[in-house]
This record gives C-alpha cells, structure tokens and sequence, in this order.
C-alpha cells in the first residue's frame, strides 16, 4: 500500500516536525498517487526540509535560552486526574513556546502534538479530534473530552483522604489540597476548609497546639507559621550536622557483595589547611596558631568519646563503625565484620559469628526470611522483597551511603521507607533502605532487640543470644522424627509453612461482626474513671499503646452514655499486665444468645481408637471477634489516655462465650476428628497420616476466616494431651497431675466447709474412683445437719484412704459405639449406683464411666424392687448420652424380678411402670447377675451426696397418686381406705417390710403378702399391688356389696373387683358372699326351668292387620304401653299411669 508506506517514511524522516495534515492532503491529491514511492519520499523531505528552515530560528533561540519542552502527556494514567493534569500541561506548554519566540500558528500546533506524545496523537485519532487552526482551540477539544464531570461527593471525598505524607513538606500538601478543592465546588468556604484540613492533619502536634491557641486564623497565616518552623527546623539540624564532625556523623553501611574483600588503600594522615604553610594548629581545640590550649580540658569528643579535645582536633577513631556483610555464593550469609572507618586511619575491632541466625518475619504483610545482624545499624530489604508486600510503603529520598564489601562504589538505593514488622507476635514500625537489587533482608541490632529475637545481657550469661527459629519450630520441638512424617499425608513441617499464618499475631474474623443486644428500657450506666496506680502506670499506657495499634480499641470522640471501668491484673511475668473492663452493670441489660456448649462426654464420645493428638490454642480469642459499629459504643470504657472502646469482644462480657462458642462451631463445623469448647481444639486421628490430614484441615480453615493461634500453648502430634482438665491418650482418660496433686496436697480439714471444700473436690474425680462413695461416708456424716464437730481417727483414716484410693485411680476407656455396652446398676439402702462399660475387641471389660447417688427421705421408704427399678432409671438417665439411639445394650441387676417387670407385657406397679415410661425411649434388655458379682453393688451401698428429687421425680409422685386415686370405688373415699389400713395391723406389717426388707412370716396373710413383694408398693399409706388397692380387712365387706349390686354372677363380680382391687383370698370370700345372697337364693330355681323354644309368628299380609303390645316399666311412678306392628316393625308407645292402664 503506497498511502502505508509513505506514512512510515515520513514518521521516520520527519520526526521532528510531523505535519501530519499536509501529508494527509498530498496523499488525497491523486496526482501523487501515479508518482513513484521514491518520488513520494522526496516530495516528503522537501516540505520537512521547508519547514524545519522556518522554525530554524526559532530552534536556535529555545537552544541559547536553554529551554526544556514539556514531557510527553500522560494520558493512560489515573483518569480521574487526567483533566486536571491536561490543564497543567497544556499551561507549561504556552510558556514554553512564548518563552521559545515561537509564533507561527501552524508550526505552534504541529509541535504540540509532537511534545504531547504518540499517545496523544493516537488518542485523536481513535476520537476523530481535528486539530483545528490554533494550539488553544486544539487545547480546548480536549480539555472538553478530558473535563467529564466527576461526582462532587467523590470529589470531596478525595479532599477528606488528601492527607499530608510523611516527608511532605507544607507547601506540597497545600498545592495538593488546594488542587483537589478547585474540583469541589466550595465557593467561599475553599480556604477556610483548606486551613481547617491543615491545622487537624499536620503532622507536628505541638505546632496544632500552637495554631489551636488562636482565633480567627486565615489560612495564609497558618502557612505562614508553618513554614517558618519548617525553615526552622531545617537551620537547626543543619547546624546540627555541622558540628557533629563532618563526615565522621554520617550513617554509612556497607552490605557485602560477591567476590574477595577490597584492599583498603593506606589513607595518610590529612593535615589542617593551615598546615601546608609550615603552620601549627592545636592538639586539643584544633585551632591554628598554638599548639595547646586549656578550651577543651574538660570537654568530651563527639567524634570518639574521649574527654580533652575536640572533634576538629581527633586523631581517633569514630564510635560509628562500617559494617560490611560477606555473601558467599552458597547464599548463606553469616560473616559479619567492622571495617575502618573511611574518616580515620585507624582500623576499629571485627565481630564474627560462627554460624548465621534467620527469622520469619511479616513484613507489611509479606512473609519472608530476616537475617539478623548484631553488627548491623541499619535495616536491609531488597526490591523483590519491597514490591511483592500487599501493603504498599512511600519511598522516600535516602542520604544514606551503602557499600559493597570489595568495591569502592556505593550501591544503588531507591528509597528509604517505614515497614511494620511482625516476629513472635511482636510488632514494630521500623526504618528500612530500600536496595536497588537481589539480596538478602537485613535486620539490625538495635530493631532486633525491639522485636526481642536478639538478646544481650546477664540472662544467659552471653554477649547476645539469637533466636533463629520460627514459631513453627518450636512446635516441632517435642515432636520425634517418626511422628513427623508418615506415606500419605504431608509431614509436619509441610503443614506449618504451609499454615504459617495461622501462627502469625492476633488475627481477626472475617466477614462477620457481632452484635450486642440489650433489653427494652435498658437505663445507661456512666462510671467515673478509676485510678491507676503510680507504679503500674507504664505499663498500663504501654498495654493500651499495644492495644490502640492492634485495632483492638480505639479512641472515642464526643459523648458516650455507657462507659465502664477498667480493671488492671498483674500477670505472673514481671511488669506485664492485663486490662479488662468492669462490664456488670451492662450485663445486667444484655440479652444473651443461647448457644449450647458440647459437655466432656460429647467432646470425647467420637475418640476411640485415637493414637495421635494436637492441642491447639486460639490466641486472645475474644480479641480475634469484631464487634458491629453499632454496638461498639457500649463498650466504651476510661483510662488514663482517655475514652477508649473496644472493636473486639472482651471478656467479662456476658453472652461473650456464647458468641465465641458460635463462631467456632460456624469456622470449624464439617471437620473430621476435630472437637473444641470455647477457644481449645483438638484434633486427633487413628493413624499418623490422617491425624496430619486432619490437622490440615483445621489450619487451613482457620487461616481462611482469618483466626491464628498461640504457637506457646499448642501441641502438635502427641499421644497424651491434656484437655478440659483430663488427660486423653490412646488408653483413654484419666485425671491429670495437677487434679491428683491438688487432692494429695489438700491438708485435714478443721471445719464443715473445709470438708464441703474437700468433697467438692473429690467428686469431680468420682467417675475413676469407684469406691470413693464408701470411704466418703465418714465425711459426709459431717456434713449434716446438726451434726457436731469432730474429726477423729474414723474421719482422718478415711480422709487418708480417699487421697490414696485417687491417687492409684486408673483410666477410663473412651466410648465406641461399634463395641458391645453394658449398664451394671444397683440399689442399696440409702442409694443408687451404675457404671458404664463395655467389652473390647480382646474381650475383656473396661470401664467407661461411673456414677452413685443418694436416696432422698421418700425414696428410701421404697420397696426394694422400687429401688432397684429406680436404679435402672437413674442409669439410663445418667449415661442417655451414650444409650440413646444404641441400637441395643444390656442392664445387667442383682434383683431378679426386674428380669420379669421389664421384660414381660404385664403391667407392673405404678411406681415402676412410671419408671419405665421415661426410659423406654431406649432399647435395652435386662440380665440377672448375682450381687457378689455386681461391681456396683459398692456404690449402691455408700453413694455419693446428691441434690433433693427433681422435677421429674416430683412429677412421678403425683402421677402415682393420680393412680391411686383412680383405684379407689366411687363409693368409697381416699381418706377412709387410708385411715382403715392404718389400723389393719396385717398391711401396716406389710409396709413396714417393704422398707426394712425384713418380713415376718407368721400369719398367712403376710406369707401370701411376701410371695407377692415385688409387685407390692405403699404410696400415702395405700398398700398397692400394682395399680390396685390391697383392701383392709374392716371394708373387705362393703367392697363386697358395691360389687355385688344388681347381683351379678360369681364371674362378673370378681372381673369388677379385680380392675380395682385385690387381697388374699378375695376369689373364696366373693364365692362365699355371692352364695350367701338371699336376692340371688330367691331367684336360683329360674335357672333351673328350661325355657321353652321360640316359635316364630307368620308374617301378615299387609299392614296393620296383625299388633304386638306390651307394658314397660316402671319408668317414674308411670308405664309405656308399647305397640308394634308385626309387618312394617313400626312401633308407637303412650305414658300412661298405673290406674289408666287398669281400666
């Protein structure tokens, strides 16, 4: 294409000009299209050539005047500023071609173009932007496209977050704000809101203070005492600098390089210029004209410390030493030397550590490997490091010299910056020299004892101890090699480096906040602030700094209704504490969120057959929950500093671990083998692959909601942990050294509570202690009311044998419920016992947990069979975590009859029945075992003190009686069937013997009772069997004539007796009344007639022919004549009187 071709000839022919439009009209000239390319570029060149010979004078004057055309435009950058940058440009252009001498239109429009850019250029033509025929009109096409209209809420918004930046003087924050608020829209308030933002952002808080004192200050005189203490300042530290010595006050760092060490030249001593004349100068002052002086007697050198001269006389050398770092090509930096100083002759000592000290670190949010320097003044970070953090740092301008070893030339540096960096969970703000290359991150002395990872002094009894380990390293620590790594899984070390995150700091929740709700009509409470001791006062504002930067609190402006007071703990650690906030008249208004909390048995129920275990702790995990804006205020608190709230839970507060308890079963739910309370975790697994798996698992997900964990109190890989207070291993549970100490070191009690105290104790040890009911009985006979005081050889042999009974208590095995479960219950005379065990896979039994209790007052008036029942309830009810839902298990009892009562379809005693109503949601079957070998025959006999019946055993007293109640006749009353057994001396035998379990088997009737006993019951001084009533002997006759009315036959009488009642021999003595009956006599020979047959009638042939009558009655005094006719069956009837139906 010919057009192509010459379009890329002549940007290549003349690039100085470009006159794009004439060569446009050439082109569209179709004479030129018949022409040769050659002759095209000619044509081209000549018209270059014309006009670079105009413009040649005006060339020569911007060169006399040494003038820079502007930058090309930046059009692809913020395009929010584009405008206001187009309009800056297009200004400096103008000055610039005035101050050129540049005043032909045509050439003043083609050179725009060309400064402006190619991408000007293309931006025209993609935008069909004709120049026109001036710079201004072309200026103003495309300010007009450049100039859209931003919203003025996000243009004000930019003038909020115009803050000044560190380094940043005033006059270029002022030329940024007064920029940004053109774009506003604020008319006359534009200075005013100019000095407003200056006075309450500038960096200097005493020149706000200073600006603060006075009123009615424009803006002009706010710049004006700003830059005089700007100027101020500058003087005085450039005073400063010249009197420190010169170059000798300069921070100079050299930083190795590869390659040998350079040969230091031999630097001669440098004479004082008036010196070259044959002069003297002073060997204390350095002053020419006299060799001493008395001026600097008693002065010190601040060049090297020294007391008799000064810094312009020292021939020493200087306190700040050069340091060079020696990188092998093995990468392994270690070898760290002080050189000679560059401002003296004399060499200064070298320090060389033998082996080298790495940390991990978080730098602006970027995770990397510090070297750490103990010869070191200065912090190192290269640019890989620099441009791969998340949180972007300003650079600024750095005067700082850094040399590599064996080279005279300084490296190439782009900055100096803050960095926030982040070892152990300590945080610290520190300077870096930012290095224009590949290397390695340096961290110096100094900010390596700020981050505590360096340490110097008589501690260890060393110069300085470096802790070159990570907190991942240290949780291997305790770990064998074997259990680090299995086939099939990560190892451990894998797992932490993969996670490190999750060890890094307090983290945060994400993607949620908490909220605090209060009751209606909830009344604010403001306390006045408590004081802080003098003594404790730095390290309280020390602890609230930490806490401020964490964004764990934050300052309050304005008025705040709720504010508490804070409470100051003194930690173990010397001079550490902790703050909390006195939170109780807010919770007096919280309305708390009910979240269950699994108990130890849910927590461990899941955990049989696990061989491995890791304990981890979430770090100040209240602080790791953001609490919503709008209920921050409620956690306003005072101190010293002032209002401070916080942005996180705390504790103290009420529905705080309910919260807590939410958020992890939300972050955690789904995990295999992973179980917490509150803010402890354990994560366990059968093997070692999947235990690591498993462990995996949970680190990643708490590192992606934003959780990290306390590296000091986590366990990783063990077989024995500690958790909730129990240690858990492969063999199950069993109580941990501290429980087992705190029992053995309890000293003799020398009063009731002191016992309380010690039983309290004891009977949190109960379920591995299976005897501990019976060596308790001496103790608890103490306790009882009105009992008197005394501690003798009984209660001290059995305080002693409870201590030795503990301390050789063995473990209990965990649960499965793939194995074979067995409840063994019991009942003694004053109470209940059953253990839970199971049968493992080698066969033999283990214990799973134990439990006893005592008889309340009315319970141990039971029959025997009551309470063995009653012990079949309190197992199944004490362990239903276990049981329910199994789909069989086996309860295994001394008492025979209960094989019967449970076993069979027959209703048993109503006491008994209700038991067995609030168990029979489980499936289990019931076994006879003699009592020698029934293990929890023991517990039964001597249980362990338990609170009064509850509710529902208060609901099973009332049921019974509702039973009772219905057994009585409608003839007879409650009252009188209890007042006639009182005095039958037969039942109250009877009741006395279920009691006691003693029966006296000399009447006939008791001997029939005790074949009987175990469906026999007393409830309210009722003898029962079953649910029917054992009738006295004194109402046996009227029980008799109730059932016999209307003279019913034997049979009859005897199925209406037995729905309600029952004694011995009742069958005999109703055959006997029935026989007796004079009613029944008189119309016995009726049955002895025989009827005659029935004979049918015809049937009529239509209605009405044929009736059928009859009288029935008498019906109140009156007969019903009744007619029937005998084809339709159609009746009718009439009342009539006696008299009537005579006539």
């Amino acid at each position: 294409d010919s057009r192509a071709l010459t379009l890329h000839i002549y940007k290549y022919t003349c690039r100085a000009s470009r006159p794009i439009s004439k060569i446009l009209r050439a082109l569209a000239n179709p004479p030129i299209l018949s022409e040769s390319l050659h002759g095209v570029a000619s044509k081209l060149l000549t018209d270059h050539h014309s006009l670079t010979q105009r413009g040649s004078s005006h060339t020569n004057m911007a060169q006399a005047l040494q003038l820079t055309a502007p930058d090309a435009f930046d059009i692809d950058s913020d395009p929010l500023t584009r405008a206001q940058r187009w309009k800056t440009w297009a200004r400096r252009f103008n000055s610039y071609i005035r101050a050129a001498g540049i005043t032909d239109a045509t050439q003043q429009l083609e050179l725009l173009v060309y400064t402006a850019g190619e991408k000007l250029e293309d931006f025209m033509e993609d935008n069909s932007v004709q120049k026109g025929k001036s710079t201004n009109e072309l200026i103003q096409k495309l300010q007009e496209i450049f100039d859209q209209k931003n919203s003025v809420v996000f243009l004000r918004y930019q003038f909020e977050t115009c803050r000044q930046e560190e380094g940043e003087s005033i006059d270029a924050w002022y030329h940024r704000l007064r920029k940004a608020a053109d774009q506003c829209e604020f008319g006359e308030l534009r200075d005013s809101l100019i000095r407003d933002k200056v006075v309450a952002h500038y960096r200097s808080e005493k020149i706000r203070r200073e600006l603060l004192q006075l009123n009615d200050i424009c803006l002009a005189d706010v710049l004006k005492r700003i830059r005089a203490r700007e100027a101020a300042e500058q003087q005085a530290q450039a005073m400063e600098e010249n009197s420190s010595g010169g170059a000798a006050a300069m921070t100079t760092a050299n930083v190795a390089a590869l390659g040998p060490p350079r040969a230091r030249p031999s630097q001669p001593f440098r004479r004082d210029p008036a010196m070259k004349d044959g002069g003297i100068s002073c060997e204390r002052c350095g002053r020419p004209g006299h060799r001493t002086c008395e001026a600097a007697r008693d002065k010190a050198c601040r060049r090297c410390g020294k007391i008799g001269h000064f810094a312009r006389a020292c021939r020493g050398t200087s306190r700040i030493p050069v340091r060079a770092v020696n990188e092998p090509d093995d990468r392994s930096y270690g070898q760290v030397e002080y050189l000679q100083d560059k401002s003296t002759e004399h060499e200064l000592f070298s320090l060389r550590n033998s082996g080298s000290a790495w940390t991990q670190a978080t730098v602006n949010g970027f995770k990397t490997t510090l070297l750490i320097d103990s010869g070191a003044a200065c912090n190192i970070i290269d640019r890989e490091a620099f441009e791969r953090m998340p949180q972007k740092a300003r650079l600024q301008a750095a005067s700082d010299r850094v040399y590599p070893y064996g080279s005279q030339q300084p490296l190439k540096l782009l900055g100096k910056t803050d960095l926030q960096v982040s070892v152990f969970g300590c945080q610290e703000t520190l300077p870096f020299l930012v290095l224009d290359g590949k290397g390695a991150c340096i961290i110096g002395r100094r900010s390596a004892e700020d981050l505590g990872v360096l340490r110097v002094g008589p501690e260890d009894k060393a110069a300085c101890e470096l802790r070159s380990e990570c907190p991942t390293d240290r949780l291997l620590a305790g770990v064998p090699k074997d259990l680090r790594q299995s086939p099939g899984a990560p190892s451990l070390d894998e797992i932490l480096k993969e996670n490190a995150q999750a060890f890094d700091g307090i983290g945060c929740l994400k993607n949620y906040a908490a909220r605090i709700f209060l009751e209606e009509g909830a009344r604010p409470v403001c306390h006045p602030p408590s004081r802080v001791p003098i003594h404790l006062a730095p390290a309280v504002d020390a602890e609230l700094q930490y806490l401020e930067e964490q964004g764990i609190i934050e300052p309050v402006e304005g008025p705040c209704p709720w504010v508490s007071r804070i409470v100051v703990v003194p930690k173990e650690a010397p001079g550490e504490i902790r703050i909390t906030q006195d939170l109780r008249e807010l919770n007096k208004s919280v309305v708390r969120e009910r979240h269950p909390i699994p108990t130890f048995e849910e927590v461990t129920g899941d955990m049989a057959g696990a061989t491995l275990f890791s304990e981890l702790d979430v770090a100040k995990a209240f602080y790791q929950i953001p609490v919503s804006e709008e209920c921050r205020h409620l956690l306003t608190f005072s101190t010293p500093r002032g209002l401070r709230r916080l942005t996180r839970l705390c504790m103290g507060l009420s529905t705080a671990q309910e919260i807590l308890q939410a958020v992890m079963s939300s972050v955690l739910a789904g995990l295999s083998k992973v179980k917490w309370i509150h803010d402890d975790i354990i994560v366990y697994g059968h093997s070692v692959a999947e235990h690591h798996n498993n462990l995996r698992e949970c680190l990643q997900r708490l590192a992606q909601h934003g959780l990290t964990l306390n590296p000091a109190k986590c366990k990783l890989a063990r077989t024995q942990v500690t958790f909730m207070g129990m240690r858990l291993s492969k063999d199950g549970v069993r109580p941990t050294e501290s429980k087992l100490e705190a029992v053995n070191a309890f000293a003799e009690p020398t009063n009731v509570t002191e016992v309380r105290s010690f039983l309290g104790l004891v009977n949190y040890l109960a379920a591995f202690t299976p005897r501990l009911a019976d060596l308790a009985k001496p103790l608890r006979n103490l306790t009882r009311k009105g009992q008197p005081w005394a501690w003798a050889d009984l209660e001290r042999q059995a305080f002693s044998d409870i201590k030795s009974q503990i301390a050789s208590s063995g473990s209990l095995a965990f649960f499965n419920h793939r194995l074979p479960t067995q409840l063994i219950v019991d009942a003694g005379p004053a109470g209940l016992g059953a253990i839970l065990s199971q049968t493992q896979s080698d066969g033999t039994r283990r214990p799973i947990a134990y439990a006893s209790r005592t008889l309340s007052n009315v319970e141990q008036r039971y029959s025997q069979t009551e309470k063995e029942a009653l012990a079949v309830k309190f197992g199944c009810l004490k362990f239903q975590f276990y049981l329910h839902g199994a789909p069989m298990f086996t309860v295994q009892t001394d008492h025979k009859p209960l094989v019967a009562l449970f076993g069979s379809s027959s209703r048993p005693p109503p006491r008994i029945e209700r038991m067995a109503l609030r168990i029979q949601h489980m499936k289990f079957t019931v076994e006879y075992q003699p009592g020698p070998l029934n293990p929890a025959d023991v517990l039964s006999r001597q249980p362990l003190p338990t609170p009064a019946p509850n509710v529902g055993e208060e609901l099973d007293a009332l049921s019974i009686a509702a039973v009772v109640q219905a057994a009585v006749l409608n003839a007879l009353s409650l009252t009188s069937v209890q007042n006639s057994s009182q005095k039958d001396a037969t039942i109250q035998a009877a009741i006395r013997a279920l009691e006691t379990g003693r029966w006296s088997l000399e009447s006939a009737e008791l001997r029939s009772l005790h074949a009987l006993r175990h469906e026999l019951s007393a409830v309210d001084g009722v003898l029962l069997r079953g649910q029917r009533i054992i009738v006295p002997v004194a109402l046996r006759r009227l029980v008799l004539d109730l059932a016999h009315r209307g003279h019913q036959c034997t049979r009859k009488t005897l199925d209406r007796l037995n729905t309600k009642v029952w004694w011995p021999r009742m069958q005999l003595e109703t055959e006997r009344f029935i026989a007796t009956c004079r009613a029944c006599l008189a119309t016995s020979h009726a049955a002895d007639v025989t009827a005659s047959p029935l004979k049918p009638t015809p049937i009529p042939k239509a209605a009405w022919l044929t009736l059928g009558a009859d009288l029935l009655g008498p019906i109140q005094g009156s007969m019903l004549l009744v007619c029937v006719d005998q084809y339709s069956r159609f009746p009718r009837w009439r009342l009539s009187r006696p008299r009537r139906l005579r006539r």
